[in-house]
């Protein structure tokens, strides 16, 4: 076992080896520490919406008159009291007022609640590099990063190559990643939800909520909303990557006067614990599309956001290899996003108001799918220079973050940013967060997250595909008269056969995550995925491959697909055990 540097003492046993009997865990009694486990619980329902506020608070209630020792009586009140009353006195007792206060405070254009035109939304957030710095306060910490630091394997070859280290050779830069992922919260709306992750402790730090449903719909698919929110991320990273507190705020103006910017005035310029260098994005394909402004898969010329291939070609593997840099098709750099950029923009100098006035005159929201996307042009200006066409679009940027504003411009000459969407080829909008000074670009920082890659894409296809076999081949049920009567039969057998399987893995040690119920709607029809939650998914891709080496005399493709299947559950068990940095025989292995 390894002896971490924050575990070692003297004698090289761990330090609460040595303590002493009366110590203060030692005198909990079983009463209370069932209390406080009994009290997380309620409390994750509640932070979940599982709970209402009146429930939460009527159990404590009698929880506290049945003997519940510990902190719990000041959460819990009487029945009978009047509606709104229970809500109220949770968020005295949590400080919910108190600390939304000290959230930062960022408005983007998009739709208001309740709104039925364009207007400013605003979005409360937890900055990362405030998280960040409170996790850095840990003593242990600087001990763990340096472990990782003197431990090649630890973190992978982009981080030694990363421009912000390379700029501090010789301190301790603490390698940091962003997420991104939509996350339902009803039946009716998601949320963007944005993660910045700690590397060195895997602590992931949530920042921001962008609920979906007020993103803008000029036309643009919420890019105006998201334009500002990536501003806003650039903040906190050009925040980490200098190792202080900003003096201004995300789009350059001066705090306000309120109390969160008041908190956050008294800080700037104070140095961070340790500075950090974003070494990856990660998030699905439709982060990628929706929010850095690449291409859909869909896209009959680009629709691949790491090369050129399109068409039919997508799907051919030929040429494919991990150990091999030669490739049939263009692998994109970061100056080819660059000149994608370069060629759809349309920088354009404005020397007096009336230019302004001439082209305000001649904006209009085009919503069409196949039009300008946002608020463009209806008539041409070929005086201007460089000359604007019909169709370009207001784009906007980090001296006009709304292009609805532009038209209260007073100080001039200006510049305005417009973007030409016939020449459009790997990318849709140049995305803020792309900055050489942060060490981010498309190249060096977009991961792809085996999540959505693998566990939400072929093991389900593959379950798919072997599940329909075996319910074709009467494993589990051959007495019904009709197919479907006979596939629903068959679900129920299957389940059970699941459960005892479960059971099995339990007793060797192997512990999976379960698939809670399997339905006939979870099975789809034939030839489509299976509809399992990611790691849901592997769990049950073992179980099938248990299934099919019992029954593979049965089936005549038993055998490859069986081979398919255990190189898939081979690879995610190499990734499992090996070290961020895979050394070359594990690249070179056989079934990958």
């Amino acid at each position: 076992m390894v002896v971490h540097a924050w575990e070692d003492t003297e004698h090289g046993a761990h330090v609460w080896d040595d303590w002493a009997e009366d110590s203060d865990n030692d005198m909990r009694s079983d009463a209370d520490i069932a209390a406080d486990a009994f009290l997380e619980i309620l409390l994750g329902l509640y932070y979940s919406s599982s709970l209402p506020a009146t429930f939460f608070c009527q159990l404590l209630y009698w929880a506290v008159k049945f003997g519940m020792p510990g902190v719990a009586k000041k959460y819990g009140l009487p029945p009978g009291r009047r509606s709104g009353s229970y809500q109220e006195h949770l968020d005295n007792v949590l400080d919910f007022k108190g600390k939304k206060q000290n959230l930062y405070k960022c408005e983007a254009p998009g739709l208001p609640s309740g709104g039925v035109s364009r207007g400013p939304v605003t979005f409360t957030s937890k900055p990362g590099h405030e998280s960040l710095n409170e996790e850095f306060d840990d003593p242990s910490f600087s001990v763990r990063l340096r472990e990782c630091l003197d431990n090649p394997s630890e973190l992978p070859p982009c981080y030694d190559a990363h421009p912000t280290v390379l700029r501090h050779p010789g301190e301790s830069v603490a390698p940091v990643a962003l997420y991104m992922d939509g996350v339902a919260y009803s039946q009716l709306d998601s949320v963007l939800a944005i993660w910045l992750i700690n590397l060195v402790t895997q602590t992931r730090h949530l920042m921001m909520l962008v609920r979906k449903k007020v993103v803008c719909r000029c036309g643009c698919k919420g890019w105006c909303t998201y334009f500002v929110v990536l501003s806003w991320i650039k903040w906190v990273l050009s925040a980490l990557e200098q190792r202080v507190y900003p003096d201004r705020r995300h789009d350059g103006s001066g705090f306000l006067a309120n109390l969160s910017d008041k908190v956050r005035s008294q800080k700037a310029g104070i140095r961070l614990r340790f500075r950090a260098a974003c070494l990856w994005i990660k998030g699905d394909w439709q982060e990628f599309v929706e929010r850095l402004g690449f291409p859909t898969w869909q896209s009959y010329t680009r629709p691949c956001f790491c090369c050129n291939a399109f068409g039919e070609l997508l799907y051919d593997s030929t040429c494919v290899s991990l150990v091999s840099e030669m490739m049939k098709w263009h692998i994109n750099q970061d100056a080819d996003y660059a000149i994608a950029c370069q060629r759809c923009e349309i920088w354009v100098e404005i020397k007096s108001a009336r230019e302004l006035s001439d082209i305000c005159d001649t904006l209009h929201y085009d919503k069409r799918d196949d039009g300008s996307r946002g608020l463009a042009l209806t008539e041409g200006h070929p005086d201007m220079e460089p000359p604007l066409l019909v169709g370009d679009r207001l784009e906007p940027h980090a001296s006009c973050m709304d292009v609805e504003a532009v038209e209260n411009i007073s100080v001039f000459p200006c510049l305005l940013l417009f973007w030409r969407r016939t020449r459009e080829t790997l990318c849709t909008h140049r995305c803020p967060l792309f900055d050489e000074t942060l060490g981010i670009s498309p190249t060096r920082s977009i991961a792809i997250d085996i999540m959505h890659t693998l566990f939400l894409a072929p093991i389900p296809i593959w379950c798919g595909i072997v599940l329909w076999m075996l319910l074709k081949g009467n494993i589990w049920g051959a007495f019904e008269s009709t197919n479907e009567e006979r596939v629903k039969v068959s679900v129920l057998a299957c389940r059970a056969a699941l459960l005892l399987w479960y059971a099995d893995e339990q007793r060797a040690g192997r512990f999976h995550t379960r698939v809670n119920y399997i339905s006939r709607k979870m099975l789809g029809s034939e030839g489509s995925a299976t509809k399992l939650k990611a790691m849901e998914a592997y769990g049950f891709l073992q179980f099938l491959l248990h299934m099919l080496s019992v029954h593979r005399q049965r089936f005549e493709n038993a055998d490859a697909l069986i081979v398919a299947g255990e190189a898939v559950h081979k690879m995610v068990q190499l990734m499992k055990i090996s070290p961020v940095r895979l050394p070359m025989s594990t690249t070179q292995d056989p079934c990958l």
